[in-house]
């Protein structure tokens, strides 16, 4: 429109004027340009834990690498549950009543709260670190994607079986209001490497301890799956693995955790999940509808194995497996 007009201007003014003029509606633009409101987005996120912030730097940093960078060209506003399902809730709430441009959950309670709180199917919705999708329905949603945690439980078991061939019994704490972790517990007792799972449901960090002292006892090893609740407790877990001397080897599915003192760490890295997410955030923004974004994982499993603490508990690591991952301290 601004064209056309130059061009009818151009033929009525003198050349100064006429540059003046050129001057003035360039300005103009840029002005109307900067102007123009950043978009909103708002991140819910279930609790603050190592993984989950991963996930989210994964997240920001994808949408860094498109050209959207916050109080730039976007506005970022995030808000944590502390754990609290209620609270995820008043927050999905507060979310969708500020009329945003895009939605983030990281989380699976997250992203359920915000389905439930979203009125407008118009707002699209982005999830992160969410395990199992489908058993959460959000695969009859309209206008959401992301990115999932949910490795093959049958590779996790067969390398665990690699490592300790004569282990039986598998523990396994874990939050039964988590759709991820019922999902997991699922595939884990129909296992096909006969491990036998000792589960202990819990409902919040404070249960963690004594969970751990109920079960540590009658298993060989303990898995800690991606579970919210477990992993935002997850020094509790190891301490009192310590303090009751358990003898208990664990084996973690998120590889943040890796460094709590894990024998191994089995699972996608939550910062290339969170990338994945932003990645669709980012055509999102570019003008891509959602329903056109198939929901992704990770392009393969991460696998970090610590030699030192797994020796602590007579396992001896096989060669075959310690040239084709990470070492724990190793660059």
């Amino acid at each position: 429109m601004f064209v056309n007009l130059v061009c009818v201007v151009k033929k009525f003014l003198k050349p100064k004027i006429f540059s003046l003029f050129s001057f003035f509606i360039v300005s103009l633009c840029s002005f109307l340009s900067l102007a123009a409101p950043s978009p909103n987005i708002y991140i819910s996120q279930i609790v603050d834990h190592p993984g989950l912030n991963l996930a989210y730097d994964g997240f920001t940093d994808a949408l860094k690498s498109y050209g959207f960078i916050d109080q730039q060209n976007i506005k970022l506003h995030k808000f944590t549950a502390a754990g609290q399902i209620n609270l995820a809730a008043q927050i999905a709430q507060k979310i969708m009543a500020s009329n945003p441009d895009l939605v983030v959950a990281i989380s699976t309670p997250s992203v359920q709260s915000l389905v439930s709180a979203r009125k407008d199917e118009n707002i699209p919705i982005i999830f992160t670190s969410v395990t199992d999708h489908k058993l959460a329905k959000l695969d009859q949603v309209e206008n959401i994607t992301g990115a999932i945690d949910y490795p093959s439980i049958d590779e996790v078991l067969s390398l665990v079986r690699k490592m300790m061939p004569k282990a039986a019994k598998i523990g396994l704490i874990y939050n039964a209001g988590e759709a991820n972790s019922v999902s997991i517990l699922g595939k884990l007792k129909d296992n096909k490497q006969q491990f036998e799972i000792v589960a202990k449901a819990i409902n919040n960090t404070q249960q963690i301890a004594q969970a751990a002292e109920s079960i540590g006892k009658e298993i060989d090893l303990m898995l800690v799956t991606t579970d919210n609740t477990v992993v935002a407790g997850i020094n509790v877990l190891f301490k009192v693995i310590s303090q009751h001397q358990l003898n208990v080897p664990v084996i973690v599915m998120d590889s943040s955790l890796a460094k709590f003192g894990a024998v191994a760490s089995i699972g996608f890295s939550q910062y290339e999940v969170g990338y994945k997410a932003g990645e669709k955030a980012a055509k999102i923004l570019q003008g891509e509808k959602a329903s056109n974004l198939r929901v992704e994982t990770p392009d393969k499993l991460e696998i970090i194995v610590n030699p030192i603490v797994a020796k602590k508990f007579g396992i001896i690591i096989p060669q075959s497996i310690l040239t084709q991952v990470k070492i724990m301290g190793e660059k």
